[in-house]
C-alpha cells in the first residue's frame, strides 16, 4: 500500500510538471520589418512593408506602432512567405501622423492562457495630408448649388436682405466643409464654420491650406434674388 502511494504521488508530480510545462511557452524570435517609403500622403500614397519569417504561433505587422495595437493590425499567415523567408504586406494610411511600424511575433499555449510576444525594432513613417477643398457652403438655409472645383468659385443665390435691415449682407456667418486637417481663412483670419462673420455685399476669398502648406482659393458669391416691383 505504500508503495502503491508513493508511485501514485511521484505520478501525480510528473503530470502537474508536464501540464504546466505544455501551458508555458517561450518568447518567440523577433522578425524585422523594413518599408519602401518613409513619407506620403493620407489615403493616397501605398507603402510596402516586408517582414522576416519567424518560428512563432503568428506573426502581426502594425503599422501605426505598438502603442496603437487595436488599430490596422496585419496578420502575415504562413502561406504569405516567399521561399519562407520574407512576405510583403501592402498599405494605406488613413490618418495623418508620425507612426512607428513595428512586426510582432506571438506564441500561444494551447489553452490560450500563457502569451509571449517580441516586438521588431520600429521603422519610421510620416503620414501628411494634401486635401485642401471646400466641399459644401451654405449661408443660412441657402445652400451653395455650384461649387466649380476646377475654377475654384462658389455661388450661393439668397433671396434679398435674408437677415433684415441691421446689417444685411455686412455680417454673415457662413457655414462650410472643408477638407480633414485644413485650415479656412478669408484675408488672413481664420474662418470657423458657423461662427465668424463676413461682409458678403462684395465677394470674399477662402483660402483652404491643406496639412501639408498647399493652398486653394475660392472665390465666394452671394446672389441676392432683386425686389420684385411689378404687383402682379
Amino acid at each position: 500500500m505504500k508503495i502503491s502511494l508513493k508511485l501514485f504521488s511521484i505520478l501525480a508530480v510528473y503530470l502537474l510538471v508536464s501540464s504546466c510545462s505544455d501551458e508555458e511557452v517561450s518568447a518567440p524570435p523577433a522578425s524585422t520589418i523594413t518599408v519602401n517609403a518613409t513619407s506620403g500622403l493620407v489615403g493616397d500614397t501605398e507603402f510596402t512593408f516586408t517582414t522576416s519569417s519567424a518560428d512563432a504561433s503568428a506573426i502581426t505587422i502594425l503599422p501605426k506602432g505598438e502603442e496603437n495595437t487595436g488599430k490596422a493590425g496585419i496578420l502575415v499567415s504562413k502561406s504569405q512567405f516567399s521561399g519562407g523567408s520574407t512576405a510583403t504586406v501592402k498599405y494605406k494610411y488613413d490618418e495623418p501622423g508620425v507612426f512607428s511600424p513595428v512586426v510582432v511575433t506571438t506564441n500561444y499555449s494551447l489553452d490560450g492562457k500563457s502569451v509571449k510576444r517580441t516586438v521588431s525594432s520600429p521603422v519610421t513613417v510620416t503620414i501628411t495630408s494634401n486635401k485642401n477643398e471646400i466641399s459644401e457652403f451654405s449661408i443660412g438655409d441657402y445652400e451653395s448649388e455650384d461649387i466649380d472645383q476646377g475654377a475654384g468659385t462658389i455661388l450661393v443665390k439668397v433671396p434679398f436682405d435674408p437677415y433684415g435691415k441691421a446689417g444685411g449682407l455686412t455680417a454673415v456667418k457662413a457655414t462650410f466643409s472643408a477638407a480633414a486637417f485644413s485650415a479656412v481663412t478669408v484675408g488672413g483670419t481664420v474662418q470657423k464654420s458657423g461662427e465668424t462673420a463676413n461682409d458678403f455685399s462684395t465677394p470674399k476669398v477662402y483660402t483652404v491650406t491643406a496639412q501639408n502648406g498647399t493652398a486653394k482659393t475660392y472665390t465666394v458669391t452671394l446672389q441676392v434674388a432683386p425686389v420684385e416691383t411689378d404687383n402682379t
